[in-house]
């Protein structure tokens, strides 16, 4: 297949970033860095974006990527805890971080697949055996900690994973669905290492897959984020939150945990969802006022989870890259060439010189509104302000005199007591911001018009978090490998 010449240039710069992350001779050769700026801690090696540089190496079958592959396994490997947990990261002067707040539990379901979809690329029968003890000691890590024993579901604990600055503790689907692929991966190596013990393994992972379907599946066609559980040993299954988690959804996808007709379901919610100016996928819907993060205390350097931003709300290349391959192997390439240039879009982006940023910030308008209507904003006008806020997929807010409240809030909007010929500011963020402030605005009483509007101004997504990350370059090496290679193998399957 012939590559376009922008793509093909894209590609080897994606390529060539990941290349300059491997750790040389004087970072003790640790494997790869998530990222080359030493920026809130991301120059070492971590091992979730080890895994996924990881894939895109395999992908890409660039010799010395590959190599660099097996080194950041090696080092992992040669600082798992006794126990077997896989560290969160590890520095190149060695110090280790098994997590912050609680432990991370995606290192180790991650490192258990790496490991064997190296082996399945390298067929190195050597590498099963250096492998299989540290796979081994991962999965039994996983099972005496986090596994629920009526369910065999993994429990997460709050900043567990890689969403470690948002709201979740519980059944988190994301960790589920690894869950479930670690162990399909291990009884893999069972019937090579240990034949007897391979069916049990699998028959688990089957059932954890059943599970998923049977518990997190909505009506409104997508898996939920999580059941909220106080430990592992919770399982009356009674708080769920229904709140659409970008990337268990498109790990559920790509493991064939989601049947036909949910995938088919997935796939119309994310076009709804991912109408932005690249397009990418935000991490999870619907958005939640920054107030209920800042009192949960879970950002590290910074406080990040502002509307439309980070976990709540923002736009990553990671996940999505994978969606776009998923795309291209079940054969939909038009919807597959979307988001690829939607990646390359957004890697290309520049603030200060630099690209190849964590996530972008949600597409955002604002509008100044004149208050026409006789009553201010009474009750009448508020409700209609909060049904129509209600209506739409973006977060609308009203800022009058230095005060913020959400336009869902029927309440909230009558309490500033906003009078005829005042002027307010209503700004939304997300897929159809533009759209939820013209109703807004067109909003008539018997009266007529109840606002005189300015015109609608629309902001462009913006880069955020660190630059030159090595997850952003995976994602478009993969989806670019899958839709230009029918032949790929979709490694981390």
């Amino acid at each position: 297949m012939i590559i376009e010449e922008k793509h093909k240039q894209a590609y080897e710069g994606s390529i060539n970033l990941i290349k300059s992350l491997l750790a040389g001779p004087e970072y003790n050769s640790i494997g790869f860095f998530a990222s080359s700026e030493d920026k809130q801690n991301y120059k070492r090696l971590f091992a979730r974006d080890a895994f996924w540089i990881g894939m895109a190496s395999l992908v890409s079958e660039e010799s010395l990527l590959v190599d660099g592959f097996k080194t950041s396994l090696d080092t992992l490997a040669a600082h798992q805890r006794e126990d077997g947990a896989i560290p969160s990261n590890v520095s190149p002067d060695g110090k280790v971080s098994y997590g912050i707040i609680n432990p991370r539990i995606d290192p180790t379901t991650l490192f258990v697949i790496g490991c064997v979809q190296l082996y399945k690329k390298l067929r190195d029968k050597s590498i099963l055996d250096e492998y299989y003890g540290p796979v081994t000691r991962a999965i039994n890590y996983l099972e005496n900690n986090y596994v629920n024993e009526d369910t065999g579901l993994l429990f997460t604990p709050r900043a567990g994973n890689w969403a470690d600055e948002y709201m979740q503790q519980g059944f988190v689907l994301y960790d589920e669905v690894l869950w479930h692929i670690a162990l399909r991966s291990y009884a893999d190596i069972l019937e090579i290492k240990n034949k007897s013990e391979a069916s049990y393994y699998r028959e688990k992972s089957e059932h954890v897959k059943e599970l998923i379907g049977e518990k997190f599946w909505r009506d409104e066609g997508y898996f939920l984020h999580f059941f909220f559980a106080k430990d592992k040993s919770d399982t009356d299954f009674t708080q769920p939150h229904n709140i659409f988690d970008a990337f268990g959804n498109i790990l559920a996808l790509i493991s064939g945990v989601a049947t036909r007709e949910q995938s088919a379901e997935i796939i119309r919610f994310i076009d709804d969802l991912s109408r932005n100016k690249y397009p990418l996928i935000p991490a999870h819907f619907p958005f939640f006022p920054e107030d209920i993060f800042k009192c949960h205390k879970l950002h590290q350097y910074r406080f990040k989870e502002y509307v439309g931003h980070y976990h709540n709300g923002g736009l990553w290349c990671w996940y999505t890259g994978l969606y776009a391959a998923y795309l291209s192997k079940m054969g939909d390439r038009e919807r597959a060439l979307k988001f690829l240039n939607g990646i390359i879009k957004a890697n290309k982006e520049k603030k200060d010189g630099k690209n190849y940023f964590e996530y972008h910030a949600g597409k955002k308008a604002e509008v100044f509104l004149k208050v026409r209507h006789d009553n201010g904003i009474d009750l009448f006008l508020s409700f209609k302000i909060a049904e129509i806020a209600k209506a739409f997929k973006s977060t609308v807010r009203l800022l009058y005199q230095g005060k913020k409240v959400y336009a869902d809030n029927d309440m909230a909007l009558r309490s500033l007591n906003i009078r005829k010929g005042e002027e307010v500011k209503f700004n939304a963020i997300g897929p159809d911001a533009e759209a939820s402030l013209k109703s807004i605005a067109g909003i008539s009483s018997d009266e007529g018009n109840c606002f005189d509007h300015k015109e609608i101004i629309v902001k462009g997504s913006r880069p955020g978090g660190a630059p030159y990350l090595g997850v952003s370059a995976a994602a478009h090496i993969i989806a670019h490998r899958s839709f230009y290679d029918l032949t790929c193998p979709f490694y981390f399957l």
